[in-house]
């Protein structure tokens, strides 16, 4: 088969930045890259160089060099990550305008008090100049808001994936821990609310352990967690640990605690802690984790906080056959990365 030509995608971050929609993105694109001649990502970057790295080619962001790129070199495929991204709404139109197929991935999830109309906008652009988009499960409050907002668009449904075999090492871990504690792991961004999982969890919780395991790099708040941590003895700030380092910490603990204000619908660490069979506790607004067996939502953080204390640590006794289930329903074919990247190459051929 003949390769493509150009596969061009843009996203608020990239390799070597650590966090969801990075990685999920990276997987993609270098699960997909043999398909085309050139496969290239513009994204914000702190030097203005261009890097290569596993087959794909990382471009500063700037919004007239990659008007100028996408007008010279004309993709086969444009595919823009994270649909209220400014890069993707202060582009689609004119890029999508010299591609020949343009595939939106809807990745992200509402922020508090997100205005319904700036939605409808994106998606209003979306049908307008996008061939299809794609969104990663139909029972996600996000696809049902957006079918709702616009049902004109074309939507394709591919989940989020979990690498099974970098797991499995972990899973006879779980709940071996004689030093037990809750974990919060996401990126250390102001919209992930860190300040909240420790004003309002940690400091109200003495008696109870807390870990923060983030990137060293990756945030706007890593300074100012790091000095409201030093406040509390039964918190642990881990930063910059190593994949395997990370791992170990989720294994070991006896959950997972979400105090974020925007996450999409199938979140990395909630899929990874489903596999390992590792309760999520989240006060996420405008998602429902909630038919995930291994996931506990809350309409609020005190009461997170109040479920916390009065479980503790045996919390993986009472989950247990949660936890279970948790653990077979996201083994399932259709979680694993190779099977999702089929999907894409499908969707990217086909394009």
């Amino acid at each position: 088969m003949s390769k493509k030509g150009l596969l061009l995608s843009t996203n608020v971050a990239y390799w070597p930045s650590v966090g969801g929609t990075e990685r999920v993105l990276q997987n993609i694109l270098e699960g997909v890259s043999d398909l085309f001649e050139r496969v290239v990502v513009f994204c914000p970057r702190e030097n203005g160089e261009i890097v290569f790295h596993n087959g794909v080619e990382i471009f500063p962001y700037k919004r007239r060099v990659l008007r100028a790129f996408a007008r010279k070199n004309r993709p086969a495929v444009y595919f823009p990550n994270v649909v209220h991204s400014p890069i993707t709404y202060e582009n689609i139109k004119k890029i999508s305008g010299y591609s020949k197929k343009t595939i939106v991935n809807m990745v992200g999830g509402y922020g508090i008090g997100y205005p319904l109309r700036l939605r409808k906008r994106y998606l209003d652009n979306i049908e307008r100049f996008a061939d299809c988009a794609v969104h990663v499960d139909r029972l996600s409050i996000e696809y049902f808001i957006d079918n709702a907002i616009n049902p004109n668009i074309h939507f394709a449904f591919i989940n989020q994936g979990i690498s099974f075999e970098e797991l499995d090492s972990y899973r006879p871990v779980v709940g071996m821990n004689d030093a037990p504690y809750f974990v919060y792991a996401h990126n250390l961004w102001d919209w992930k609310r860190p300040e909240i999982f420790i004003r309002d969890i940690v400091a109200m919780l003495p008696d109870i352990d807390f870990k923060i395991v983030a990137h060293d790099k990756t945030g706007n708040v890593i300074k100012d967690v790091i000095d409201m941590s030093k406040n509390y003895p039964n918190l642990e700030v881990l930063l910059g640990l190593k994949r395997d380092e990370f791992l170990k910490a989720i294994a070991n603990s006896s959950g997972i605690i979400s105090t974020s204000g925007i996450e999409g619908a199938q979140p990395n660490i909630m899929l990874e802690s489903g596999y390992l069979g590792i309760p999520y506790l989240t006060s996420a607004p405008y998602q429902n984790f909630g038919h995930y067996p291994h996931v506990e939502m809350f309409e609020d953080v005190p009461h997170l906080a109040e479920r916390v204390k009065k479980i503790r640590y045996s919390i993986l006794k009472e989950k247990e056959k949660e936890l279970a289930r948790a653990r077979e329903f996201f083994s399932r074919e259709v979680f694993s990365w190779v099977y999702i990247i089929e999907q894409y190459r499908s969707l990217f051929t086909e394009a």
